[in-house]
């Protein structure tokens, strides 16, 4: 769990605008090199569990497809497999 994957610059931390609008974090993925050679406000180690479990959170979106298209597809696949 503690084991290192990755190391990360931290250019632009997460804000909200006076509307709502929430603008992500924005980092880039570097060296061991460039990682010492910054402060430690901008930088982070990702280690593996932090790495997999944000994998898998990003998995849990799923699309459905919308009711007015449902027919559609179905006469398609129809087609294709007959």
């Amino acid at each position: 769990m503690s084991q290192i994957h990755h190391y990360e610059q931290i250019v632009a931390t997460q804000s909200v605008l006076f509307d709502g609008t929430i603008i992500p974090e924005e980092t880039y993925e570097i060296d061991l090199q460039t990682y010492n050679s910054l402060a430690p406000a901008d930088r982070r180690t990702i280690t593996c569990y932090e790495y997999e479990t944000a994998e898998n959170d990003s998995k849990r979106d799923i699309k459905i497809l919308s009711n007015d298209f449902v027919q559609s597809l179905l006469n398609q696949v129809e087609t294709v497999f007959t």
